[in-house]
């Protein structure tokens, strides 16, 4: 029994691994990260980094500070002829024009190409400190006076929280990032319920409604078959996640050296982040996970041809879009009643729950006891499907799903009352 169930594993696995499909969505990620490298490079070089800007001011007190400022940027004062001609022969990226009046500076940016809104702000941002500067020289205010009246007002965050005894606690907000790594999940299980599902109905209803069914069944149980089949999707759908750690790990060790993935990763902690419920979005990932494979199971147990995989599949994405769709629509607001209600319907709470639990809003027994349904809807669903698939593996009907439904569970009570009367 043994031997025949792993044979059956090892060639679904074999199978599906070696698919076209199975490459793509092991690369698409690869593909898609390079297109948008790719692009960024375009962008970046197309926009550029500023470096130079053409000053043209008849205020010799801007030009002087201008002059003086340090940073990005060299503003270079020049006259309007000499700043066109340069800005012609490309030495200068922009030109700054700039009137005051009465202290206050208004300021035009002429360039050539588009001008990313980083430059622009830190533009404005140094004319500002400049124009503040004039008018508190203007009121006859020190330079310490100057400075205590520009100095921003500090603002300390600091996330509280509390442990089991009620203690106050501080410590480091990550509901940004556990919403983050909640939503990545997420659109991972709409991935899967959008791609592995067809493939797992595809796959348990390959061989039925043929000859050779007649064959396999003379060797090996229709359990046997039906979860080895389930199996081995299984398994290359674990192969299938490791690919992406494996090159998520690959694509850090290239970029951690770049500033902004160095800035992101800057002290963060992920044994803080998946502190409290948080780990429990991981297993509530896999429940969902499997629970769309046993449903995409079920559908493939109800069809007889490989053709009416995506009838039987659209109401399998009817749900696990509606799950999305919650999920991003009531991401800003986790604690609606709506997200509440829905973390207790199997499927749909495998979408909402991971963002009320990275937004601090489920309680325990709300998490305990959703993930105590899913568990037994996931349970019910493998063993109602594996029945299905006994009762009709032999059906050869082109019907719909209702009709193989019903001829299903009619066969099931029959093999019922066939098994009271032989004891």
């Amino acid at each position: 029994m043994n031997s025949k169930f792993w044979i059956i594993v090892r060639e679904v696995f074999r199978k599906n691994v070696k698919s076209v499909s199975f490459l793509i969505m092991v690369f698409l990620p690869l593909l898609i990260g390079l297109v948008f490298y790719v692009v960024a490079r375009v962008v970046d070089n197309g926009q550029g980094n500023v470096d130079s800007i053409a000053v043209v001011t008849e205020n010799k007190n801007i030009a002087s500070a201008l002059n003086e400022v340090k940073g990005e940027i060299n503003y270079k004062v020049m006259d309007r002829s000499e700043a066109d001609h340069k800005l012609k022969d490309e030495e200068v990226e922009a030109i700054l024009v700039l009137e005051s009046n009465q202290g206050k500076i208004h300021a035009r940016l002429e360039t050539t190409r588009s001008m990313d809104m980083a430059t622009q702000m830190l533009v404005s941002q140094t004319l500002t400190s400049i124009q503040q500067s004039a008018l508190a020289t203007q009121l006859g205010l020190s330079p310490e006076e100057q400075a205590n009246l520009l100095s921003p007002a500090r603002l300390e965050p600091i996330h509280v929280e509390f442990d089991e005894e009620g203690n106050r606690i501080q410590g480091t907000d990550y509901s940004g990032l556990r919403q983050a790594i909640a939503t990545a999940l997420i659109i991972l299980i709409w991935i899967f319920v959008a791609t592995y599902g067809s493939i797992v109905a595809q796959e348990i209803a390959s061989e039925k409604g043929t000859r050779i069914m007649e064959v396999i069944l003379s060797s090996v149980k229709a359990e046997t078959h039906f979860y080895g089949k389930l199996v081995g999707i299984i398994l290359v759908c674990t192969v299938n996640i490791m690919a992406y750690v494996f090159q998520i790990g690959v694509a850090y060790l290239v970029f951690k050296d770049n500033d902004m993935v160095r800035h992101l990763l800057q002290g963060l902690n992920l044994q803080e982040v998946f502190t409290g419920q948080f780990w429990l979005v991981i297993p509530i990932v896999i429940l969902g996970v499997l629970l769309f494979t046993f449903l995409a199971a079920l559908s493939g147990s109800l069809i007889s041809r490989v053709e009416d995989v995506p009838k039987a599949q659209t109401p399998i994405t009817m749900i696990g879009l509606l799950g999305y769709m919650l999920s991003i629509i009531f991401a800003s607001q986790p604690d609606n009643i709506v997200m509440t209600v829905t973390s207790y319907i199997p499927f749909i709470s495998s979408f909402v729950l991971p963002m009320q639990i990275a937004t601090g809003v489920a309680s325990n027994l709300q998490v305990w006891l959703s993930m105590g349904i899913m568990l037994a809807a996931m349970v019910f669903t493998l063993l109602f499907s594996a029945r299905f698939y006994k009762s009709n593996v032999l059906i050869y009907s082109s019907g719909g799903l209702l009709k193989a439904l019903k001829q299903s569970i009619n066969n099931m009570k029959n093999e019922d009352r066939l098994k009271n009367k032989l004891k």
